[in-house]
């Protein structure tokens, strides 16, 4: 449930030999002076993705689009790592701008240009789930659940993505399908782990679906859907759980239910 850091993106710079002294020296002075010009722009890539997560976080989404898009564009010919971290987020925004359509696009055309980089990145299988969170706000079932497979598969031979958000996309197709019972099961069993990794800011999303999957189980259960969105509320900033419901009428109905619209 977050954007993608670029700390750790590393750029490696290899020159091939080039016979005489003096070409040597010459492509030493040229070698050096591309390392200098390209690490200024490495830190600016870095500097911006990181401007683009504080706007994103605070709910500005328009001005995060902005610049999550204008970083695919000026990164794209010379870090395609940076390009393909900042296409994720800008999928990642829209997203949060209930505009899942044009997430799956960004998604999809990301995993086309850059599914080795994401691969590189430990991404690949953030980014299949992000597509099965897509598909299932929009309740493209059959689709979110290739998509859950194909992240359980790229799993296999990377590092595990974000336990919280492999938890939230299962629980989602789960409820999505009308299956509120084992949603609200799974949640359950992973809560703790699910706080132990995740930050606030993206637990509070994660709460909200427990909440809707123990209420949807039945009335019995409407008074323990209320005290586990207490921490949830208020808001972090307007539309904060909007994202859920754009595509969602049950889940719409519920939020406005509760004052979380």
């Amino acid at each position: 449930m977050r954007t993608v850091l670029a700390a750790g993106v590393m750029i490696a710079f290899i020159a091939s030999p080039i016979a005489g002294g003096v070409a040597l020296g010459a492509a030493a002075i040229g070698i050096g002076a591309l390392r200098i010009r390209l690490g200024r722009k490495a830190r600016w890539a870095i500097g911006e993705n990181a401007r683009g997560q504080a706007a994103l976080a605070r709910g500005r989404f328009d001005e995060a689009g902005v610049i999550f898009e204008n970083l695919v564009r000026d990164t794209e010919a010379w870090l395609p790592a940076m390009a393909a971290i900042a296409c994720h987020n800008l999928a990642w925004t829209a997203m949060r701008q209930g505009n899942m359509i044009r997430a799956l696009e960004l998604l999809k055309a990301n995993e086309t240009a850059h599914l080795k980089e994401l691969t590189a990145l430990a991404l690949s299988v953030t980014s299949a789930l992000d597509l099965a969170i897509n598909h299932a706000l929009l309740g493209e079932l059959d689709a979110a659940a290739r998509s859950l497979r194909d992240s359980e598969t790229r799993a296999r031979g990377q590092a595990s993505a974000n336990v919280s958000m492999a938890i939230f996309a299962h629980a989602l197709v789960d409820c999505r399908a009308g299956r509120a019972d084992d949603a609200a099961k799974l949640l359950d069993e992973r809560w703790a782990e699910c706080e132990a990794v995740t930050k606030g800011s993206e637990l509070r999303p994660l709460r909200v679906m427990r909440a809707f999957a123990i209420a949807s189980s039945g009335p019995r259960d409407a008074g323990q859907a209320d005290a586990i969105l207490a921490p949830a509320k208020p808001l972090a900033y307007r539309g904060e759980y909007a994202f859920l419901g754009s595509s969602w009428p049950e889940m719409a109905a519920f939020l406005a239910a509760h004052d979380l619209a």
